[in-house]
């Protein structure tokens, strides 16, 4: 399949042939591959137990990245833990996500509404569970949950009722809250697949779900880092049925809240497009003290102009500034070192500038910073905060530093973008989505051009 996938336009291949035959001469490029599906199942091809599954896995695997380096796989997990311990105990270390897939009705819930609403609290305490046995057999590694089916298995009627569409909704804000070890999800099916899918068509009429409008208002307003929301209100309690545990003082109203800084729904959505295509990675480049604001009330006025230009439904706040310092070395190493406990993403990256720009933490405080970093990792404070006072550390800072002075821009956030044939690209100042994601695109496009060229004439001549 990665074949299939990956061959070149000649299609020399079996089911590269297939590819071409009906319409995709160009390959996929398809770089994250799950190997099996549901292999836990007796109704599933390929049944078998978890060191069966394992053993197999890693054999795919390998076979897989020899025709393609750079694919990610997707293990079978299960709601059972007894299967994501083996899993993970003989395959964790060559693990990118693991699958996982929650359904949840028929007969346990007939008549059972409160349990039906009480399910999604319950998938909270698992993921505390798979959190904990990934840190005990995985060390240093981050395995995201990929739950790439969900929905409820309810009789039609319902499963086309408010009432899967309130159960969907309380089951996402559970996703969100439990990210970044949720880091994917997707609602089965989205057209048609079973009773349950939220696109119903035929051949000349149509209609959504409910549970299809509950997506899409995720999905549209949905923003890019969780606010902490605290919800006062009446509960409810709901009793042992099924795969649920008894459960006391459900809150009838279920809350998410989410916001986003200036360039971060920007980076974030650069991530996504381009994922599997563009490697993505960020550096620090301290501020020069003439440059920093000689006043809160300066610091205020620059917020109050970017969040103008923004459209920002709040403000920022300068609480947490100290004019007085000439460096903010504390949040910016403790970011930095973060990267050397394999947190190379954005969590704790984001939760310090959530913690100083909208919750008004003293982040210039070393241990404040790292009690920051270190409950975003899931690390320990001590641990963090000795390695973000390292001299290494301090020495990596310093360098990327430069390295930003070394492009001759004053603007931050700036974005650099290289291609392997030598173009590069370089915004300063830059935070709109369109001009970056255009600029990629053609060199992309090049990049593609250049490659081509060489498949049909090779290196260009020596003299």
């Amino acid at each position: 399949m990665a074949k299939a996938a990956r061959s070149p336009c000649e299609a020399t291949t079996k089911y590269g042939a297939l590819r071409a035959k009906h319409g995709s001469p160009e390959p996929f490029a398809v770089k994250t591959w799950e190997i099996g599906n549901e292999i836990w199942g007796d109704w599933v091809r390929g049944h078998s137990d978890a060191e069966t599954y394992a053993r197999n896995y890693l054999r795919y695997r390998e076979a897989m990245l020899a025709v393609d380096p750079s694919l990610r796989f997707i293990a079978v997990g299960d709601n059972d833990m007894a299967w994501n311990r083996t899993v993970l105990g003989r395959a964790g270390t060559q693990i990118d996500y693991l699958a996982i897939h929650h359904y949840y009705g028929g007969r346990d819930v007939e008549r059972e509404y409160p349990n039906l609403m009480a399910r999604p609290l319950s998938y909270e305490r698992f993921y505390r569970d798979v959190t904990r046995v990934i840190s005990e057999l995985v060390p240093g590694r981050t395995i995201p949950l990929i739950v790439n089916e969900w929905n409820t298995s309810l009789p039609v009627p319902r499963q086309h009722s408010m009432e899967s569409a309130l159960y969907g909704a309380r089951l996402m804000n559970v996703f969100e809250r439990t990210s970044p070890l949720v880091g994917m999800s997707a609602v089965s099916d989205l057209v048609n697949g079973w009773p349950g899918g939220i696109i119903q068509a035929s051949r000349g009429e149509l209609f959504v779900l409910p549970l299809y409008h509950a997506n899409r208002l995720y999905s549209t307003h949905l923003g890019r880092q969780r606010l902490h929301a605290e919800v006062d209100g009446p509960t409810f309690d709901s009793r042992a049925v099924g795969l649920t545990d008894a459960v006391r003082g459900a809150p009838y109203l279920d809350v998410v809240s989410s916001w986003c800084f200036w360039s971060e729904p920007t980076w974030a959505e650069l991530k996504r497009r381009y994922d599997g295509r563009v490697q993505f990675q960020w550096k620090i480049a301290l501020m020069d003290p003439s440059g920093l604001p000689t006043s809160r009330e300066q610091e205020q006025w620059f917020y109050r102009r970017s969040g103008m230009m923004m459209r920002s439904p709040f403000m920022l706040s300068t609480d947490w500034y100290d004019a007085s310092l000439s460096e903010w070395l504390a949040p910016n190493c403790v970011a930095e070192a973060a990267k050397d406990f394999g947190f190379t993403g954005d969590c704790v990256r984001l939760a310090l500038a959530r913690a100083a720009l909208r919750d008004s933490k003293n982040v210039a405080d070393w241990n404040i910073a790292a009690e920051i970093g270190a409950e975003a990792a899931g690390i320990e404070a001590g641990k963090l905060v000795e390695r973000a006072k390292s001299q290494a550390t301090e020495k990596r800072l310093r360098a990327s530093t430069a390295e930003f002075h070394a492009l001759q821009i004053t603007q931050r956030p700036a974005f650099v973008i290289d291609t392997e044939i030598g173009d590069r690209a370089i915004f300063s100042g830059v935070v709109k989505l369109e001009p970056l994601a255009a600029t990629i695109d053609s060199m992309l496009d090049d990049a593609a051009a250049y490659a081509a060229h060489k498949a049909h004439f090779g290196d260009p001549p020596a003299k």
